[in-house]
């Protein structure tokens, strides 16, 4: 019972292993975020090494696999890690969009691109495994028990006869949820199951059903509307989270949200010709908190590190942060004063950090002489 319980254990550790390895490939920004002053330095540093990241986990799961069955544990754990993000994959395109598609222009290629990189490492494991198990020696093979016991032991009067096995016959029933089992039903279902593993052919039959209903699961999984995906993301660019110094900010999906319906603004102009008040209330900004709607909107004529803009008619008009990303929304408005021309949606390009530097770089200088 113990030993079975460590290998559950040992397996548990594993999946969770190759899961950290994908996580890792799939979305490093978000362990170590992008700096552009620490990728001008020349030093090295742990953000130099955040591309070998992914060797952290990688090796813990080879110390993991390691032993008896190292050859068909390692390749059979990194396998259903990726049958298990290629399922996810509908999923999480529907409830969150970001973990698989990237959302701002920096960002890597999310999970397509874990999943990539954890199937080119999977096959060069496999390989490995293979020639691992085709150099290896073969295993002992026991000696014969028979030779090894005594002659004493092997005497018949020390042993049942017929008779006595056929008066008192040992009868082994597997235990059924529901009522006695049908012993004869049993063995037909047995020799049944025994005939289909005999069968390759049956195998990659089933192999293959077994591929096409993940397609059919990847292809036909249903996904939102245009519409459906504006209202999804309408509720989530208004959820907050509190940081340690008391502060509201959006979470790290609200901001991902918010910068969608921002460039669909941007493209679809679903805003032209709208009044300020209007745009509040068709993005539901007026059903937000008071205190965190007058944080979030903004009024004045500062852009977000553009000198392309700084001489033009823009005002920012919502701004959305979690603390690292910054997304906002800037109006261009008419010549009456009143409605809106067009939006232009913007981001910080890195993080808040790197926004605020490239605000001091383009503020202007006064020199008092």
């Amino acid at each position: 019972m113990i030993l079975r319980l460590l290998r559950l254990l040992r397996l548990l550790a594993a999946l969770a292993a190759a899961l950290a390895l994908l996580i890792v490939l799939s979305y490093p920004d978000d362990l170590i975020p992008r700096n552009p002053e620490l990728e001008a330095q020349s030093e090295l540093s742990l953000y130099k090494l955040r591309s070998c990241l992914f060797l952290i986990p990688l090796a813990l799961l080879l110390i993991i696999c390691a032993g008896k069955g190292f050859t068909r544990r390692l390749p059979g754990t990194l396998t259903t890690v990726l049958i298990a993000g290629f399922l996810a994959w509908p999923v999480l395109k529907r409830l969150r969009p970001e973990l698989v598609e990237p959302t701002f222009a920096y960002q890597p290629g999310m999970l397509p691109a874990g999943l990539l990189s954890t199937l080119i490492t999977t096959v060069a494991c496999t390989l490995l495994c293979a020639l691992l198990h085709y150099f290896a020696p073969p295993p002992v093979e026991p000696e014969n028990d028979i030779n090894t016991v005594d002659a004493a032991d092997l005497a018949p009067e020390k042993g049942r006869t017929v008779q006595q096995i056929a008066a008192n016959p040992v009868i082994v029933r597997p235990r059924f949820l529901f009522g006695d089992p049908d012993m004869a039903l049993v063995e037909r279902f047995r020799c049944f199951v025994r005939e289909l593993a005999r069968r390759r052919g049956l195998r990659a039959a089933v192999i293959a059903a077994l591929i096409l209903l993940g397609l059919i699961w990847f292809v036909a999984f249903p996904q939102l509307s245009e519409q459906e995906a504006f209202e999804r993301d309408l509720d989530l660019m208004s959820r907050t989270r509190l940081l340690p110094d008391g502060r509201e900010v959006a979470t790290r999906a609200a901001v991902h949200a918010g910068y969608r319906v921002m460039k669909r603004a941007e493209e679809q102009g679903i805003l032209r010709n709208l009044t300020r008040e209007q745009a509040i209330e068709l993005l539901r900004v007026n059903r937000w908190p008071e205190a965190y709607r007058r944080q979030v909107l903004d009024d004045t004529p500062l852009v977000l590190a553009s000198q392309r803009s700084q001489a033009s008619n823009s005002t920012r008009f919502l701004t959305l942060t979690d603390g690292r990303r910054t997304a906002a929304l800037y109006l261009y408005i008419g010549e009456d004063g009143q409605t809106i021309n067009f939006v232009d949606a913007q981001d910080a390009g890195w993080d808040a950090v790197a926004d605020e530097k490239s605000r001091n770089f383009f503020r202007p200088t006064v020199i008092h002489y």
